[in-house]
């Protein structure tokens, strides 16, 4: 038996393949100049034009390359610098600098920048790496030169140029060292992850190239005045450099002083018109005081609308990416041209952009869905010095996916590709939006947890523009032994103004949030993140520090945050006593699980800036059930504070505490009281002895009761019978009393009770039922029908009220009866119905009903302690249901869906495996491709009928048993079938606990916000049985109606076409999804078709281990 891999199998449409084919059919050619010969072409074409305007001078075009060149000379003739010999500038802004980085380039060296101001073991390190003739320094700067190396330094400057003696360079070009376009440029310095820098070597051919493709996206022109703001450490400052001068506009250079202090000055005094910047350092300007910027960059970092948007219509914003390995820009969005509303990075210029999966990187992601990003073509750089294990791992010269399949996707079979460890998605028009790093997946307690999704979601609670925010995990001493580290997530925020760098660099003292403001913030994130995403503290800062490259300086903010935790703990002044018992009760739980003395621990003071965490939670809430308080983790969350927690903890005393005349309702985890039938009686106005039973409302009632309540009212359908009989009208009316009468079901009424959106079911002794006659003449009966249907879905259902009604519509021209039935789909499932199909027959004929089970006793047990634990096994440690788009996909209202159709041939032998399992593989894998998780949660419907209870003849009841229970997929494994088979076993575990719904799921069986109610993507999948029971004769036929859409998430139906048995079988995947932007559709389409592709690879597969 063949065994293939998960990573062997092709998840690419065939839209897919032939787009991506497209886009990547050919590599754009390098363009193999010497950088220093473009600039010189600007030289001669305006060289009176201003090149340089900086605070200690200025330069012409050919003042600044006749400077240059003498300067190179003397490199050359006297220093012996060459190709490939590595030339260190450290430097402070000002006119000599760029003069000393031509100068370099036009004696054929590689230009190393330095900021100075960095440690000076990191300017060490980095020159170890060069081995340098010499270093060419500022006046203010050559003592720091001197301590980098043996060695020469020498400072640029009008004293060193004057001293330079040779042949009249105006003739003379000998003395230029003749280049190869692959010879090195420049070098850059990244961090690395040994804490040694990299250094990304950038070629003449790499930086021609960028000038070619890029230049005509980024804006650059004669009459560009460009901030020279970059660190020398910074790739962004050969951004400013190369494009400035490929286009001949003018590099305005401030002082140090400027720069870190005075950054609004400098941009006036110089004129300045154009800004490349990154978002974090952008959000410090205030853009009514700059109305001279017309063209605006954002790189570096993450950018949001926000950031865009606040600068006006009257300013061009780019948003500009490229790793420092593949020159400074690799990628351009333009605000207006490439994106609108949602921020994208752009199309790739003078590259290849292929998107790999990070679950198996041999293969290409669909198209929409998130990968780990590619790039291939002429920017590519050489890869980093002196480190060819690391070159190796980033820089690879042939591609798994390039030749792979039995169609290659391109003609060549190898090129030089860089990974970038960023995640992007594609759409269809090839621009890509950054998702986020690989790495800025954080394990925090060994939970995975995304930065920027925290982020995220506090900038959105935030007030527009009112802060800066950046989380990190902090490294905390223990308390209880200063030896031992914890970990804590913390959210830094800074007010959004008009600020300088300088003021980041030296902010004031860091302060919690006010009190108020982090328990609100705290109690909204534990309803959209899961708790151990929920940040311990809220630091506030004047500004966020940032690193000399303008981005925020993650390392000092941890350190802030650690020093600023041990700061409130031991620096706390008198604390506000407990006063009640249960506070007291509390203080002493605290003080256990967080190691900290009861004395420190007032009323006003908040677990979680105490140190607390989702595990010291967990603790705490089995110490205080152990000492007979009901608390839970959501209310240590939602009520961090001492006082606060403890009134929760009074409150849930009460409500846990049954009264002993009402109805109970008990589980493992928890007590749900419901109303008394005094209650309901009095609400109902009726009498008690009309209640035959007061019942909780399964997951799926509760959501069919939520739409009927709704305006417009939605999941309340409407089913015809036909009979021929002249007296079919008046025998039909009886024939409706006696069916309320005979299934439980039917008479059901549904009453709000307790929170928002909960219900309670009561079932009446008897329920006279609404029948409406019709004599119909001169008009179709199907039309009578319609107009009947739309009106009744017109009228507002008023708790309590029916939740079935029934009208006789009878044609006198043609003599035909139709009973036409409106019910709402918390009273039937697709099982149930045709059986009340068949009572109608059976009561109209006179004949016996079929056996029957009534409803009230599923209902009383669809929840069980086993099935609890099952589920927690299940779900320990699970990401909250995954959403395709954002959360789009889950509809919180009725409307118009989007319907896609595929018809899928699909043949099956295996007596272990399903149908139904593997079309929910195939869906579950390719929501996982789309959305770049590899430990998805997602929902299946199930019957509800696999129930095992001796006290239930489960097949026959008539109600709605049907449910959404949970699929986990986790796709560690690496083979396909491994997959199935697990999910197989997964399915087979769970059939007696298929009846818990979702929210009763994530409240007690998981550490989900409280939100988490309903699935953002689901399957249905109908077997030929169901098929053929839904469609007996004198069955019902559903009227169909123009009308919204129940508020569904994104839902997979899949049926077969004829009795779906044999090696035969055909299937319609039918996707039906909310009406979105047309941009998004795209997703929803490869999603399909995704789907499609990978139950074509599983059918392969069967077909070879057969």
């Amino acid at each position: 038996m063949e065994k293939r891999s998960l990573s062997q199998l092709d998840l690419l449409s065939q839209f897919d393949s032939q787009q991506i084919s497209a886009w990547n059919a050919t590599v754009p050619p390098s363009i193999d100049r010497r950088m220093d010969h473009l600039i010189l072409e600007r030289v001669e074409t305006h060289p009176d034009a201003p090149a340089i305007c900086a605070w200690d001078g200025e330069l012409t075009y050919r003042q600044f390359y006749d400077k240059a060149r003498l300067l190179a000379y003397w490199l050359v003739v006297d220093q012996g610098i060459g190709p490939e010999v590595a030339v260190p500038i450290c430097c402070v802004k000002s006119v000599w600098t760029p003069v000393a980085m031509l100068a370099v380039i036009i004696a054929g060296g590689v230009v190393v920048t330095m900021d100075p101001s960095q440690a000076v073991d990191r300017l060490r390190s980095i020159t170890s790496q060069l081995s340098p003739r010499l270093i060419l320094a500022s006046e203010t700067t050559w003592t720091t030169a001197e301590q980098l190396s043996g060695a020469s330094v020498h400072v640029v400057n009008e004293h060193l140029l004057q001293g330079i003696m040779g042949p009249d360079l105006a003739k003379d070009d000998s003395w230029i060292p003749i280049l190869s376009p692959d010879n090195a440029l420049y070098v850059t310095f990244t961090s690395g992850s040994t804490g040694t820098p990299k250094g990304a070597v950038i070629t003449h051919a790499n930086a021609c190239s960028a000038m070619t493709y890029v230049d005509p996206y980024i804006g650059f022109d004669q009459t560009t005045r460009v901030l020279d703001l970059s660190s020398y450490s910074f790739d962004m400052v050969w951004y400013e450099f190369l494009h400035t001068f490929y286009a001949g506009g003018c590099l305005c250079v401030p002082s140090e002083e400027q720069r870190r202090n005075n950054i609004v000055g400098a941009i006036h005094d110089l004129r300045v018109n154009y800004l490349d910047i990154t978002p974090s350092l952008a959000r410090t300007l205030d853009p009514k005081s700059l109305p001279m910027i017309k063209k605006i960059v954002l790189g570096g970092e993450a950018v949001q609308i926000d950031d865009v948007t606040r600068w006006g219509p009257d300013v061009e914003i780019r948003n500009s990416y490229g790793p420092s390995e593949c020159t400074v820009s690799s990628t351009v969005a333009r605000y207006g041209i490439e994106f609108t509303t949602s921020v994208n990075i752009g199309p790739p210029q003078g590259l290849n952009a292929w998107v790999i999966s990070c679950l198996q990187p041999n293969r290409l992601v669909p198209i929409g869905a998130v990968g780990e990003l590619v790039v291939e073509g002429p920017l590519v750089g050489r890869g980093y010095i002196n480190n060819p294990d690391k070159t190796a791992a980033a820089f690879i010269s042939a591609s798994p996916w390039l030749q792979g399949g039995e169609k290659p996707l391109v003609s060549r079979t190898k090129g030089r590709f860089y990974r970038t460890g960023d995640l992007v998605r594609s759409d269809n028009e090839g621009r890509l939006t950054y998702v986020g790093r690989i790495d800025t997946q954080v394990k925090l307690r060994g939970q995975r947890v995304e930065l920027e999704e925290v982020e995220y979601h506090v900038r959105k609670l935030l007030p527009a523009l009112s802060y800066t925010v950046a989380a990190e995990v902090v490294e905390i001493p223990s308390l209880q032994d200063s030896t031992r580290q914890s970990q804590r997530l913390v959210v830094f925020l800074s007010p959004t103004g008009p600020a300088d760098v300088s003021e980041s660099l030296s902010s004031d003292e860091p302060h919690p949030l006010s009190a108020a403001i982090a328990n609100d913030l705290t109690r909204r994130l534990t309803q959209i993140l899961p708790l151990y995403m929920v940040p311990a503290a809220f630091t506030v800062l004047q500004q966020l520090p940032l690193s000399s490259a303008g981005k925020i300086d993650r390392k000092k903010l941890r350190e802030i945050g650690a020093r600023t935790h041990m700061d409130i703990v031991h620096q706390r002044g008198s604390v506000e006593e407990p006063t009640t018992a249960t506070e007291r009760a509390l203080r002493g739980l605290w003080s256990d699980v967080l190691g900290v003395s009861s004395d420190v621990i007032g009323r006003q003071d908040s677990f979680l800036e105490l140190g607390g965490d989702s595990i010291t939670a967990i603790r705490l809430v089995g110490a205080a059930r152990a000492t007979g308080l009901p608390l839970s983790v959501s209310a240590i969350f939602q009520h961090p504070i001492l006082d606060q927690m403890a009134e929760s903890v009074a409150v849930a005393a009460v409500k846990d505490t049954p009264s002993s005349n009402g109805h109970v309702l008990a589980s493992d985890t928890a007590v749900k009281l419901l109303p008394q039938i005094a209650e309901v009686a009095t609400e109902l106005e009726i009498t008690d002895d009309m209640i035959a039973h007061i019942l909780p409302v399964t997951e799926f009632q509760r959501y069919a009761v939520y739409c009927a309540f709704q305006k417009p009212r939605t999941e309340w359908n409407y089913f015809t019978m036909s009979f021929k009989d002249e007296s079919a009208a008046p025998r039909l009316n009886d024939v409706c009393k006696q069916l309320v009468l005979s299934l439980e079901i039917l008479r059901a009424v549904f009453l709000p009770y307790g929170q928002d959106g909960e219900f309670v079911q009561v079932i009446l002794h008897n329920l006279e039922p609404k029948v409406d006659t019709h004599h119909i003449q001169g008009k179709s009966l199907d039309q009578t029908c319609e107009e009947v249907c739309m009106e009744d879905l017109k009228k507002e259902v008023s708790p309590g009220a029916p939740f079935v009604n029934f009208s006789i519509l009878h044609s006198e021209d043609t003599e035909e009866t139709r009973l036409l039935m409106g019910i709402s789909h918390a009273l039937y499932d697709a099982i149930s119905l045709p059986r009340m199909a068949e009572c109608i027959s059976s009561l109209y004929q006179d004949h016996p009903l079929p056996p029957l089970s009534d409803f009230s006793p599923f209902a009383r047990i669809h929840s069980s302690p086993s099935a609890f634990k099952h589920w927690r096994t299940l779900l320990e440690g699970a990401p909250i249901p995954v959403s395709v788009i954002g959360g789009h996909d889950i509809v919180l209202k009725p409307g118009k869906r989007t319907e896609l159709r595929k018809l899928v041939h699909f043949s099956h032998s295996s007596k272990d495996l399903t149908v139904a399992t593997i079309f929910t593989a195939a869906w579950g894998i390719a929501l996982a491709q789309t959305t770049g998780k590899d430990d998805i949660v997602f929902g299946r419907a199930v019957s509800g009928r696999t129930l095992a209870s001796s006290d239930i003849d489960i097949e026959n009841v008539i109600g709605p048993c049907l449910n959404l229970a949970p699929v986990r997929m986790r796709l560690h494994s690496t083979s396909p079938d491994g997959i199935i088979e697990s999910l197989q076993s997964q399915f087979n575990a769970s059939i007696d606990h298929e009846t818990v719904g979702l929210p009763e799921i994530a409240k007690h069986c998981t550490d989900w916000p409280s939100h988490v109610n309903s699935f953002g993507a689901v399957i249905y999948f109908q077997n030929a049985k169901e098929q053929s029971q839904a469609s007996l004769d004198g069955s019902f036929t559903p009227v169909p109606l123009d009308r919204p859409d129940p508020p569904e998430p994104a839902r997979l139906n899949v049926w077969p076409l004829g009795d779906g048995l044999g090696d035969g079988s055909f299937y319609t995947l039918e996707l039906l999804v909310p009406e979105i932007e047309a941009t998004e559709t795209e997703v929803w389409s490869g999603l399909l078709d995704r789907t499609v592709q990978w139950l074509a690879n599983t059918q392969e597969l069967l077909n070879r281990t057969k």
